[in-house]
């Protein structure tokens, strides 16, 4: 339970961090010398006459030092603007200013000047082509801040006035700034109070659709560098009292416009239609998918529940007499702990392949030496014989304490880092077809996180397409993905009637070594059965405690201090026995460890 929790809490961690640098991230200056819109807003009052009152806030941040900035107004047909005006903290621009991009003016005063072309003057001579456009260009001076600036203007011409409504349209963002607009507020009202009959955003792509009430609003969230807004609303023709500033055109015209956008609705793209939906959606669906994922994951391991067993919760001896790493094998389900590699070398010992005696000095440890007469090692298992060959290299002739042993090898050597891995692994497999299982749902698992997380995958992409933002999917993908691999896989898998009762005999011996120095029990009374209770509770991480719980019999401690036995001796009287034994396996996997590249 531990190790998930601790699994379960380390992937929230990095979920989080993850999530606020992919928020961040993205809002951080590119360069010395850029700036932004972050949150636009424009509003669109239809006066009495049919002409439009426009008033744009945009709020400029300002990375490194500017002068100047500029604003392309696009007008179709006969539409004028008139009355245009610049402010910036409650200060009134003055007009007649440079209006050459890149000129220099006195800060305070803008400039307008009309002309025929493209936003970005591409096609300016070309008369079939042509748009008008009335370029704004104000001065001031900026350097590393967030600056408001407002420009106000009347538009005459633009509203086509029908028999029975009144068609205001208006391009609220344009198509000539080079960076991502995180939110744009856009509003189309009248001035007489009459109530919008309907609205619609261009392009619809954007997957927005305005609110409708006393005024039409839009609320548009991360629009792409280069991608102009239009926003179209109609009117009762009771709206307005003059049609001086209007064009009109004779006959009805709502269910032609209506008709109008119902096309356009119904020409968009299933692909855009997704991304509409997704981006619409986004929490829900992560919030979903991470439901389907983490549910799943619990079905399974409820599913793949133990069955109670008849075992007593407490049994004071092996109950079998095996090596350590099986021993750990089925006390855990399968599990394995580099604590087994210790356990094996000290189960060697007393099998008499290695010496062992106390360290000289105030160092206190444990010296092991290859044994001069060993048995042979044809009786050993693979993964035995495999912790032989490795010590033997390590040791070589010389006497070496357990707490040294890291120091024998070259940090980060690559031979070492590959015998240590081999080591493990074959420690690990040291339950094979030793236990037998009934049922084993950790494909079940494999693939249940590979449809989540590939739905999530399609989530970031579509996610990305529409707002070039991955914060949250990202976030929910990595959390959930951990989470669903945070419960170890023994507890996806069951065991087989008879090697249930073998592993819970196993984890009621491990319970007794953990809770032994809190126990009134009789305890063991041979120095034999100590030898490999404490080889099994250096597996199980309670080595220490066993030995410095002061219940071993005084008869033990005795025989193994008249040296039959000299590590188990080391163990029941040394002060420093079990310092450091849990760590033995990380501090040899450190030692080993490739080397970071970012290491100096």
């Amino acid at each position: 339970m531990k190790g998930f929790v601790l699994r379960a809490l380390a992937t929230l961690l990095i979920a989080g961090v993850a999530g606020i640098l992919l928020a961040v991230i993205p809002s951080a200056p590119n360069s010395d010398k850029e700036y932004e819109i972050t949150d636009a807003e424009v509003t669109i009052e239809l006066q009495r006459d049919g002409s439009l009152l426009v008033h744009e806030r945009l709020p400029f941040d300002f990375t490194g030092s500017f002068t100047g900035a500029y604003r392309d107004i696009p007008v179709n047909g006969p539409a004028e603007i008139k009355n245009i005006s610049v402010f910036s903290g409650g200060r009134r621009y003055q007009p007649g200013a440079n209006t050459e991009l890149g000129s220099f003016d006195r800060p305070g005063s803008f400039g307008v000047e009309e002309f025929r072309g493209t936003a970005d003057f591409a096609d300016a001579a070309s008369v079939e082509d042509a748009e008008h456009f009335y370029r704004v260009v104000w001065h001031y001076n900026a350097a590393d801040e967030v600056r408001d600036f407002d420009l106000n203007y009347r538009v005459e011409n633009a509203v086509d006035v029908r028999d029975d409504v009144v068609d205001v349209t208006w391009v609220v963002w344009g198509d000539q700034w080079d960076f991502w607009l995180d939110h744009l507020d856009a509003q189309i009202s009248a001035a007489s109070g009459a109530e919008p009959i309907d609205a619609w955003v261009r392009p619809r792509s954007l997957g927005t659709d305005p609110n409708l009430g006393a005024t039409a609003d839009a609320s548009i969230d991360r629009l792409s560098e280069g991608e102009a807004v239009g926003f179209r609303a109609v009117f009762p023709r009771k709206a307005i009292s003059s049609t001086a500033g209007t064009v009109a055109t004779p006959g009805d015209g709502l269910a032609e416009i209506q008709q109008q956008e119902a096309q356009l609705d119904d020409d968009l793209g299933f692909f855009d239609k997704l991304k509409n939906s997704v981006n619409d959606n986004l929490v829900a669906i992560c919030v979903a998918l991470a439901a389907i994922g983490l549910f799943g994951v619990a079905l399974l391991c409820l599913l793949a529940r133990e069955s109670p067993t008849d075992s007593p919760k407490y049994v004071s001896e092996p109950p079998e007499d095996i090596p350590p790493a099986l021993a750990y094998a089925l006390a855990n389900e399968g599990g394995y702990d580099d604590r087994v590699v210790l356990a094996t070398l000290l189960d060697l010992v007393d099998r008499g392949y290695y010496e062992s005696r106390p360290s000289e000095g105030k160092d206190l440890d444990l010296e092991l030496e290859v044994a001069t007469d060993r048995p042979t090692s044809e009786e050993l298992e693979p993964y035995e014989v495999s912790t032989l060959d490795f010590f033997d290299r390590l040791l070589g002739t010389k006497w070496v304490a357990i707490g040294k042993m890291k120091d024998e090898v070259p940090k980060h050597s690559t031979a070492w880092h590959g015998r240590w891995s081999s080591l493990n692994s074959s420690l690990d497999a040291a339950e094979k077809n030793k236990l037998v299982w009934d049922r084993d749902l950790r494909p079940w698992r494999y693939w249940l996180a590979f449809a989540v997380g590939t739905l999530f995958v399609a989530v970031l992409v579509l996610a990305w397409l529409r707002t070039h933002r991955i914060a949250i999917p990202a976030t929910a993908l990595i959390a959930t993905i951990g989470l669903m691999y945070a419960p170890p896989g023994s507890w996806l898998r069951r065991l087989a009637l008879p090697s249930r009762q073998r592993s819970a005999h196993w984890r009621a011996f491990e319970r007794w070594t953990h809770d032994f120095p809190s126990l009134d029990d009789d305890p063991p009374a041979t120095l034999k059965l100590w030898r490999r209770i404490l080889v099994y509770a250096v597996a199980f991480g309670t080595a220490e405690r066993v030995a410095k719980s002061g219940r071993i019999p005084a008869p033990v401690t005795e025989e193994a201090a008249g040296g039959s036995g000299l590590w188990t001796a080391y163990a029941f009287t040394s002060p420093g026995f079990g310092t450091g034994f849990n760590s033995f396996g990380s501090d040899f996997s450190s030692q080993v460890a490739p080397q970071s590249s970012s290491s100096g």
